[in-house]
């Protein structure tokens, strides 16, 4: 009466239940290693050096074609002018015209630093928006996502340039500017932010996550991924593709050098059974006769009866 309970369970002919497998958690991506990072941060930083290389020399042919041109033009029509209505103050005319080839040569190195900040910022965003990574991230093996494992959208990948972009080129290119403007307590605080912003931005990276100060505002992380495949890769795989198609069309192609079947009308023309008995004054060949009565089955409808002798009445 009290004896071990059954295997079936507690009571006789009970289902045994079944042990819950144990919940896992969801696996966190894979962190990216430092030094991978900084070396990707390297190759995108010569990016912008290159960037740098290209503004500064058109910005130096255009201030060499101004002051030589158009600066010595203003130059001499303002001292002219100047000259003739000074009444002798000569310091008065230079200083005026040194002004306005001044301000005309400010105005062009602006637009030099203006378009450093929109190139960088158009590089940080159109990479990671359309391509998932930088030169420098691609080269190296690294990819930016998401905190939920997907690609970044148009309001992250921004954001994380956006940033970048303040912490490297812009807030230095702003205190240049204030430099050449002439603001020269303003221009010292916005390079103390600019440095302040950079160390903000790395110092994060040597985190467990490794993530900057652009990762957490735009809500990006990077991970390892496959490296970015170079153009000879890529035109190799696009010829490998080209043969394995030919390959698979050339049973297909094999019948299109067979000789052309003859028409008719043409020597060695044979119709085909089903083809000839559809052609019009087409008669059948004569049935057998049928073994029991001696006479032959009566033609289907539609049809003639075969030629013979005609019979007499």
């Amino acid at each position: 009466m009290y004896g071990t309970p059954s295997p079936g369970g507690p009571f006789p002919g009970a289902p045994n239940p079944s042990p819950v497998p144990p919940q896992s958690s969801p696996e966190a991506p894979a962190v990216a290693p430092l030094g991978r990072r900084f070396a990707a941060w390297l190759i995108d930083a010569l990016v912008v050096a290159a960037f740098v290389a290209g503004l500064g020399f058109l910005t130096y042919t255009r201030l060499v074609d101004y002051i030589s041109t158009q600066g010595a033009l203003k130059a001499a029509t303002t001292g002219v002018f100047e000259l003739l209505s000074s009444q002798g103050d000569l310091a008065g005319v230079a200083r005026a015209t040194g002004e306005s080839v001044w301000g005309g040569a400010v105005d062009i190195v602006v637009q030099g630093f203006a378009a450093l900040i929109v190139l960088q910022l158009l590089y940080q965003f159109a990479t990671v928006q359309f391509a998932g990574r930088t030169l420098g991230k691609g080269l190296l093996g690294l990819r930016v996502r998401s905190t939920h494992g997907t690609r970044p959208g148009v309001r992250r990948s921004l954001l994380r340039a956006l940033v970048t972009t303040a912490s490297e080129s812009g807030l230095y290119s702003v205190a240049c500017i204030l430099l050449l403007l002439g603001q020269f307590l303003l221009s010292f605080v916005v390079w103390a932010a600019a440095v302040a912003l950079f160390l903000f931005n790395a110092l994060p990276m040597l985190g467990g996550r490794r993530r900057t100060l652009a990762d957490r505002v735009g809500g990006t992380v990077v991970e390892p991924a496959a490296v970015l495949r170079t153009a000879a890769g890529m035109a190799q795989a696009a010829v490998e593709g080209a043969r394995r198609l030919g390959r698979r069309a050339a049973p297909q192609d094999s019948s299109a050098g067979a000789p052309p079947a003859p028409q008719p009308g043409q020597p060695g023309y044979a119709p085909s059974p089903a083809a000839s008995a559809q052609q019009p004054g087409h008669l059948p060949p004569p049935a057998a006769p049928d073994p029991q009565s001696g006479h032959a089955p009566p033609p289907p409808p539609g049809h003639l009866p075969p030629p013979g002798p005609t019979p007499h009445p």
